[in-house]
């Protein structure tokens, strides 16, 4: 009697444990994205989606079948390719194809460009040659003030409350120096300004007077020596190109050395390039994160140097008219700027992906020359356009993309 109880107990203690191993191993399944199909009659491996969007609150649509809104995950989808969707109201649809793979969480962000985007004036007296500063977050310009000619300054970051930068006059031209007719140039820095003047000397020869202005500190010095000054800033530059080629391959080094004036994004992971035929220009991008190499698949063991570049055919131009491509602020976009030519008065503006995927134009109008500067958190374009062509007098607006 006491043997029968004794393997009643035993039996009951081995389900027991069976069938915590069991829930266990159940858990432990459905948490990698495992679950039972009823049709097929076995366990499968799923997938998980995470889809987000700029603005958020926009609708996801996967083959078709709506799934909720942005900045929300998608669980329990099987393997496989997919057409994921993007759309909110007064804003273009952002589409692309996405692979899932089981156990695994894919990403994708929809950086949606607007219809009908907001322009606002951020100078009002008339704006010439601007340029923008190595960190893309200022913008140098000669303005009039009282009938005299100034050097200003405009900050292109956003500012808390969505309130507007205003200009910060730097410096008035005066009867001896006449700065804003100076050759202006950017520390590699954005710390300083170099002013480059033409003026006579006793002999009534031309000759360069230069000045330094600290944009912080906001004081002005007479350059000593320029040349040295000049060569400092020249080994800057080519200190911070060096640093960007620290962590890649010996392939992708050699592949960087055949292009022609590349243009890095903002993380400086990329590069944009053109390649000039006949009658057409292709814009390239070299895509040089690792972690995008592989699609965010990196082994703990693999080093940055052991993995090669991507390359993309971003955009393709016709030779005969002007375009121009500037970075987004993330680095994983670029703004178009396409007129029939550099003079000419109207343009159009685009938002395209690096991998040329996505292009919606967000601007068609005005724009000077090539003047186009994202704000540093890219919630804005600033661009230089007139509503009157006739007076020949434009200002720096504001194109509002959020």
């Amino acid at each position: 009697m006491e043997n029968t109880m004794l393997k009643k107990e035993s039996l009951i203690s081995a389900l027991l444990g069976i069938g915590l191993i069991i829930s266990f191993l159940i858990i432990f399944y459905l948490a990698r994205g495992y679950q039972f199909d009823f049709r097929k009659r076995q366990i499968e491996g799923t997938g998980i989606l995470v889809v987000r969007s700029i603005p958020d609150g926009a609708l996801i649509y996967l083959n078709d079948k709506k799934y909720g809104a942005t900045n929300s995950s998608i669980s329990a989808l099987s393997p496989g390719r997919y057409t994921l969707k993007v759309e909110k109201q007064g804003y273009h649809h952002w589409q692309r194809e996405i692979i899932i793979r089981k156990e695994l969480v894919s990403e994708a962000e929809a950086l949606l460009a607007p219809l009908f985007p907001e322009l606002k004036p951020l100078t009002y007296t008339g704006v010439l040659n601007p340029i923008i500063s190595p960190d893309r977050q200022r913008v140098l310009f000669t303005a009039p003030e009282n009938g005299l000619s100034s050097l200003w300054l405009l900050d292109i970051v956003e500012r808390p409350f969505n309130l507007a930068s205003k200009p910060r006059q730097l410096l008035t031209d005066t009867k001896e120096y006449a700065y804003s007719q100076s050759t202006k140039q950017w520390s590699p820095d954005s710390r300083e300004i170099l002013l480059k003047l033409n003026t006579p000397s006793l002999q009534n020869k031309p000759q360069i007077t230069a000045f330094t202005f600290n944009v912080d500190s906001k004081s002005l010095q007479k350059v000593g020596n320029l040349e040295k000054l000049e060569q400092e800033w020249q080994e800057e530059t080519e200190a911070l190109q060096e640093k960007n080629l620290q962590n890649l391959s010996q392939e992708t080094i050699a592949r960087l050395s055949t292009v022609t004036n590349p243009l890095w994004s903002p993380d400086r992971n990329a590069v944009v390039y053109k390649e000039i035929t006949e009658n057409q220009v292709f814009y390239k991008v070299l895509d040089l994160n690792p972690s995008t190499a592989l699609n965010n698949q990196i082994s703990p063991s693999t080093t940055p140097q052991s993995i090669h570049y991507k390359e993309y055919n971003t955009y393709q131009a016709d030779k005969a008219k002007f375009t121009k491509l500037v970075w987004y602020p993330d680095s994983k976009h670029l703004i178009i700027l396409e007129k029939e030519s550099k003079e000419a008065e109207k343009g159009k503006l685009s938002l395209i992906e690096a991998d040329g995927q996505n292009k919606n134009e967000f601007f068609s109008g005005t724009i000077k020359g090539d003047y186009v500067f994202p704000f540093s958190n890219g919630t804005k374009v600033a661009i230089l356009t007139t509503f009157n062509p006739e007076t020949k007098v434009y200002n720096l607006y504001s194109i509002s993309l959020r």
